[in-house]
């Protein structure tokens, strides 16, 4: 009856999770980028890539802690062929307020975070008597786009820390998919590039 309760709650608790395209293949990942047009945001033309997740049970807050994250590439007018890349994530947790301060690469490379947001979701009591809090964190981080081509058959691992290098959570981003949000990059600036249909370059190749 214990193990149904238990099967039962964690059914209802991945009720909202999203599909985990952590293994889909590159082809896969380059199809479910998603475009968002200028003026719908304070940024301009960017390209979102599905999103991953990282998740640690926590006992005390009846709960996961979870870090959303995904790449986005943004555009400008002035300039639409170089995109700038970035990280974003999204973290939910409880506990004490965390300071996502820098993101970490294996060669030790360091990127300021942009902070987006930062909410107190809820303080209560939990099972234990504790008084806490839960919190919604949001930042981006600038990518060096050399960094991310490097990856497109490795892989890369970030590290996400505070100032004083505290470590908070390590997120993978697979090779497959790195590749297939390039793919989507490219993809889009070549029809960028097209819009001008007098452009040489882009027209049909006579048989």
């Amino acid at each position: 009856m214990v193990m149904r309760i238990i099967v039962l709650w964690l059914a209802l608790s991945c009720a909202g999770c999203g599909v985990d395209v952590r293994d889909a293949p590159s082809a896969e990942i380059r199809d479910l980028v998603t475009r968002q047009e200028a003026g719908s945001s304070s940024r301009e033309n960017v390209l979102i890539a599905p999103e991953l997740q990282v998740r640690r049970f926590r006992m005390r807050f009846y709960g996961y802690d979870t870090v959303y994250y995904y790449l986005l590439a943004e555009t400008s007018e002035q300039n639409p062929a170089v995109p700038v890349y970035y990280l974003v994530i999204d973290a939910n947790y409880g506990g004490r307020a965390r300071h996502y301060e820098t993101l970490k690469t294996a060669g030790a490379v360091s990127n300021p975070a942009n902070h987006l947001r930062h909410d107190t979701v809820r303080c209560q009591i939990f099972g234990d008597m504790t008084d806490s809090c839960l919190y919604r964190d949001r930042a981006d981080f600038v990518l060096n786009p050399g960094l991310l081509q490097a990856a497109v058959k490795t892989g890369l691992t970030l590290t996400l820390a505070s100032a004083a290098n505290t470590v908070y959570e390590t997120l993978d981003l697979p090779a497959n998919y790195i590749d297939g949000f390039l793919q989507a990059v490219q993809t889009d600036n070549a029809r960028a590039f097209c819009k001008d249909a007098a452009t040489t370059a882009c027209r049909p190749t006579q048989p």
